[in-house]
């Protein structure tokens, strides 16, 4: 699959082809309304099927979840109970903040938390599903990556630290859940 980011400025880019093209068939002197109209009708055909074609590949949704992450973490917790996961070693990029946020979390309860806005946070899903936990890497004042990680691959639930883990605070140790699946809980509480 294509990084929805990606997608995201492809659809942009057919957009604005599109808008060029309508422009330029429209002020083209001597062309007729039916030609115009023919040209247009094409067009238009060719822009939805590229429009199709992207959100195809990207998926449905288009949270901008990180899903390569969390099948990373994901991995770590099959290797069952006892494990370590140090999300410092999970992630390929620099990050100043993990924030965990369970189900149900609402926009505001997430942006006071990272402390700014995040419109995204609304395209996340997690306001609406009790099956995934959202995990936000933040960094210089922005979200560096998400993760919308399901439940049964990592549970993340009840962590309730306002202030997030620190790149050497968030080592967490996998235990049963008692269903089959695993919680992760906090080898240290963060010291602010």
């Amino acid at each position: 699959m294509i990084d929805p980011s990606t997608s995201l400025w492809l659809v942009v880019g057919v957009a604005a082809v599109v808008a060029g093209a309508i422009l330029g068939a429209r002020s083209s002197p001597g062309r007729s309304r039916i030609a115009t109209a023919a040209a247009l009708g094409g067009l238009s055909r060719r822009a939805i099927g590229i429009v199709a074609l992207a959100v195809a590949v990207t998926g449905p949704g288009c949270s901008g979840s990180d899903a390569e992450l969390g099948r990373r973490i994901a991995a770590e917790v099959a290797k069952g109970a006892g494990t370590v996961v140090q999300m410092a070693d999970v992630t390929d990029f620099s990050w100043q903040q993990f924030h965990t946020f369970d189900p149900y979390s609402s926009r505001g309860l997430i942006e006071s938390r990272i402390g700014f806005e995040w419109p995204q946070a609304d395209r996340t899903g997690i306001q609406d599903s009790d099956g995934m936990t959202l995990l936000v890497f933040v960094g210089d004042g922005a979200v560096v990556r998400h993760v919308t990680q399901p439940r049964d691959q990592g549970d993340f639930t009840g962590l309730d630290y306002p202030a997030g883990f620190t790149p050497t605070e968030a080592v967490f140790t996998v235990m049963p859940r008692g269903d089959g699946a695993f919680l992760l809980v906090p080898v240290h509480k963060p010291s602010r």
